[in-house]
């Protein structure tokens, strides 16, 4: 919690008049700002990922944890975090908890077919199915977003001396470094410019927090059979131009402002 959410809790509680840290901008004092981070893969660039996933030595977990990062949009922590508990795999919603999203509101997460596909791969082949869905190997805890930031960094690494060692990603990564949350982006990106979402349902199926106050209290709309079908076209579009490699021939149609 920061100091000036602590603050706007105290003001709530009555125990101070006003929050003195609301307004306050960093350059006032002397902070310097954390550099804005801009970094968006192409739909080649992703099948790139897609790709070294396979070819990288990493876990099944770490690999698909990776890939329902791609296909739902979620956090890293979210990710790496999902349990069994969360999931209906048969209604195709994952059910964020509140204790489990940055903005400590619960939310649903619709899954494509090819999402629940990937998270099928890791039902027990015998048992019911508690616990976290992508574990650390030969035991039962959860990964962790610490995990899925260090295999992608891992995809990119440079090679050393005399050209050894480098990631699958090496020519990507030099070229354009990225991180596990720059797949949250890229995906916010490339579903206004191929799926032609308009910025509150993306802004829904991220689960961002609404910064109008007023919307915030009064509107609680989740859209549910839009996000549905925004993540159903997302899902098929990574299964037909990143999972698979359609060609140069074949470039997938913006869809911005069409409805097909």
């Amino acid at each position: 919690m920061t100091l000036k959410a602590a603050l706007a809790w105290a003001v709530a509680q009555g125990w101070i008049a006003e929050n003195p840290a609301e307004g306050m901008k960093g350059e006032a004092y002397g902070a310097n700002a954390s550099p804005v981070r801009d970094v968006v893969l192409s739909l080649e660039e992703l099948r790139q990922l897609w790709a070294a996933l396979d070819a990288a030595r990493l876990s099944a977990a770490v690999r698909d944890a990776l890939r329902l990062a791609v296909l739902t949009g979620a956090r890293r922590g979210e990710v790496a975090g999902m349990r069994w508990e969360e999931l209906d795999l048969a209604a195709g919603v994952w059910r964020l908890p509140e204790g489990r999203t940055k903005t400590s509101t619960a939310r649903p997460v619709y899954l494509s077919p090819e999402a629940v596909e990937t998270l099928r791969q890791h039902l027990p082949a015998t048992g019911e199915a508690a616990g976290p869905v992508f574990r650390m190997p030969g035991r039962a805890e959860a990964i962790t977003p610490d995990t899925l930031s260090a295999a992608v960094r891992r995809l990119q690494r440079q090679p050393g001396k005399g050209g050894r060692g480098g990631g699958p990603l090496a020519v990507l990564g030099k070229r354009k470094p990225f991180t596990a949350h720059d797949l949250r982006r890229t995906c916010a990106t490339l579903w206004a410019e191929y799926l032609g979402a308009e910025p509150h349902l993306i802004g829904l199926a991220l689960g961002h927090a609404q910064r109008d106050s007023v919307a915030r209290r009064y509107q609680h709309a989740t859209r549910e059979g839009e996000q549905r079908e925004m993540l159903r076209r997302w899902g098929a579009l990574v299964a037909d131009h990143v999972a698979a490699d359609p060609g140069a021939a074949v470039v997938p149609f913006r869809l911005a402002g069409t409805g097909e």
